[in-house]
């Protein structure tokens, strides 16, 4: 099975996006799997189910910067490329899908336990595993 394949079969296990993200390519970088999903835990819903990023953006932001991120303030270079890699990432994702906020993806608000048990039964996250494997096939590239 491949690694978008394995965030994807996370995803549907129960984690969240950013979640199955992170643990699926975190290792990679030296992040143990625990590690993984706890700090992807709180980006899920767009940060707090508040709907601004998608989790699958964040955490592939964050494995962006775990492989090209700069650790001295005066690495220019590094800080450059990961910016750039950010932004083609960012305008890839949002060409593809319209948007990169959980609530432009799942076209409504998720903030409060009524609107989620809402969307919930709407089946309003159908398409969410798809942004996961979308996620995982441009970092496949990227990284």
């Amino acid at each position: 099975m491949s690694r978008p394949e394995d965030a994807v079969e996370m995803f549907g296990s129960g984690y969240s996006c950013s979640q199955a993200i992170l643990a699926t390519y975190g290792e990679e970088f030296g992040m143990d799997r625990k590690t993984a999903l706890k700090l992807g835990c709180g980006f899920e819903g767009g940060m707090g189910l508040m709907g601004h990023t998608c989790g699958a953006v964040a955490a592939s932001v964050m494995l962006i910067g775990l492989k090209y991120g700069n650790t001295s303030a005066k690495d220019a270079g590094a800080r450059k490329r990961t910016l750039e890699t950010v932004k083609l990432f960012l305008q890839e994702f949002v060409a593809r899908h319209g948007s990169s906020s959980c609530r432009g993806l799942v076209g409504r608000m998720i903030d409060t336990p009524e609107k989620l048990d809402e969307a919930l039964k709407a089946d309003a996250f159908a398409r969410c595993p798809g942004y996961v494997l979308h996620a995982a096939q441009m970092l496949e590239k990227m990284l």
